[in-house]
């Protein structure tokens, strides 16, 4: 309940067309905001990995709702990510863009290819 008061604030904060309040929003300390929510994104896809690839003993029924939990958790993160995309601001729009790729695309495409190296060797 808490998460979503701070997401409706934050986009309605984002939503005023302000110059003032963009310069506000995308200047640290407050810009790195937005690099937390891809790097808690990063860590919820990873999760959901280590629940995919899990070799244990998990029951069936435990995997599924752990897959269930954590694939609920991603696309409500990444609804949010759609939401403050469409406020619509450039400036906004490259950081959090710029955010997503350095924090989760290229990192997880490394790691593929790494894996896929030791695979090969």
């Amino acid at each position: 309940m808490i998460q979503t008061a701070i997401r409706s604030l934050v986009l309605n904060i984002c939503n005023v067309s302000d110059d003032m309040v963009y310069q506000f929003i995308l200047t640290p300390p407050v810009s790195e905001y937005f690099s937390d929510l891809v790097h808690r994104l990063r860590d919820l896809c990873f999760c959901l990995d280590v629940i995919l690839h899990d070799k244990g003993e998990m029951e069936n029924k435990k995997r599924r709702n752990g897959l269930i939990l954590q694939s609920d958790k991603i696309v409500d993160e990444l609804y949010y990510f759609k939401d403050i995309l469409s406020v619509g601001n450039p400036h906004l729009t490259r950081l959090v863009t710029d955010n997503l790729l350095n924090g989760l695309v290229f990192p997880v495409l490394i790691s593929l290819l790494a894996s896929k190296n030791n695979d090969v060797s």
